[in-house]
């Protein structure tokens, strides 16, 4: 998984066109063509039975403090939580709720992005013939799509049709398939130009 998570993020973040739809949706800020996986942190602290976001938060800003991390607002901070470990929000939890979440903070007066992946080997996170890697990397496309065509400005220019769903919301779930560079299990993208999913 330690190595499979990263190879998807070069991957997938590379030109390759299962993420270079969004583009579309910088109308008013230009998406850039291609996102770089630039570090890798892999945290051997005791796993806990479960975390808040609030703590979420708190566990980035220290990795920031203590210099492992570098805060930048151009930045998507993807966290994966081992097996064993529930994340919380106000609304529910990981596996019963969701299956991961994108969301922002302020740290420093700077406005930081991160995505949050529990692991997915629960039913409700779950599909036929998938592995809990191919479960990781559909919710990450989604995730990582949707943290980039929220510009990183409190949500108030941040895609969302008439319902409140972002772009990945409406292709959530069905017609997954697997990218042409290393075989990952994705899903669709919305494409506002066609007005419908689009499978590369």
């Amino acid at each position: 998984m330690k190595d499979q998570i990263p190879a998807f993020a070069n991957a997938f973040g590379s030109g390759a066109s299962d993420y270079t739809i969004v583009q579309q949706y910088g109308t008013t800020s230009p998406i850039a063509s291609t996102v770089a996986l630039t570090k890798v942190v892999l945290d051997a602290q005791p796993t806990q039975s479960k975390i808040t976001d609030n703590s979420i938060r708190s566990y980035l800003g220290t990795l920031f403090q203590r210099g492992t991390l570098t805060p930048d607002s151009h930045t998507i901070y993807g966290i994966y939580f081992p097996k064993g470990m529930r994340v919380q929000l106000p609304g529910g939890s990981s596996c019963t709720n969701f299956c991961g979440y994108h969301s922002h903070f302020t740290y420093n007066g700077m406005e930081i992005k991160y995505a949050s992946f529990p692991y997915l080997n629960c039913s409700g996170c779950s599909l036929a013939g998938r592995s809990v890697a191919d479960m990781l990397t559909i919710v990450t496309s989604h995730e990582i799509r949707e943290a980039v065509t929220d510009p990183g400005d409190k949500n108030r220019n941040a895609w969302y049709d008439a319902s409140g769903y972002e772009a990945d919301d409406k292709c959530a779930w069905h017609n997954l398939y697997p990218m042409t560079t290393g075989g990952f299990w994705v899903q669709p993208e919305y494409s506002n130009a066609n007005g419908g999913c689009v499978v590369p």
